[in-house]
């Protein structure tokens, strides 16, 4: 797919996933993109404006579900950038795995690997010293939290913290219509 404006990324998102409001999701992307929550692949739209990569419309689109979900402006760089780090956990059968969003978003892209699952868990966290509401993310691949315990469970708990919640965006159910939407849209007529 050809790198998009963010306009016509809104209108694909919009189209591909029956939004009445392209506008809406332009704003919103549009406010990503002014807090460089986006990364530019040249600046050959109209006017020359930023076109952005078919990688970072499905980037994008998880930005798009933690706004959607209540998460406030000012957070979303710490887990943009969060979710972005490369994680390397072993697996259980021995095999190294990386927990990212890149990683995330080649197996919504790799034909051979959609039985994939992948999730991102958003943890909400008052600092007990300072009152402060902070954001950790936690990649869950097929299931598997890897060394990462369930933020909700009646245990859990981070050191100099209170867990307040947890938001789950399910990464695979949002990029894969998207995935299909590329490749129909790549197809020859």
């Amino acid at each position: 797919m050809e790198p998009k404006t963010l306009k016509q990324i809104a209108q694909f998102i919009a189209k591909t996933e029956g939004h009445a409001s392209p506008d809406k999701l332009f704003q919103q992307l549009r406010g990503a993109a002014n807090r460089n929550l986006m990364k530019e692949a040249d600046n050959k739209g109209p006017k020359a404006g930023f076109r952005y990569s078919a990688r970072e419309m499905l980037s994008a689109r998880i930005l798009l579900a933690a706004i959607c979900s209540g998460i406030h402006s000012s957070a979303l760089a710490e887990i943009y950038n969060d979710m972005r780090i490369e994680s390397r956990k072993i697996w259980a059968v021995g095999a190294d795995v990386t927990l990212s969003s890149g990683e995330a978003i080649s197996a919504a892209l790799d034909k051979n690997r959609a039985d994939e699952e992948w999730r991102l868990e958003i943890v909400h966290l008052r600092d007990r010293s300072n009152g402060e509401v902070n954001h950790g993310t936690v990649w869950i691949k097929d299931g598997n939290r890897f060394d990462y315990s369930d933020p909700l469970g009646k245990d859990s708990q981070v050191i100099g913290n209170v867990i307040e919640g947890s938001t789950t965006i399910p990464v695979t159910n949002l990029l894969l219509p998207l995935v299909r939407a590329i490749r129909g849209a790549a197809e020859p007529k």
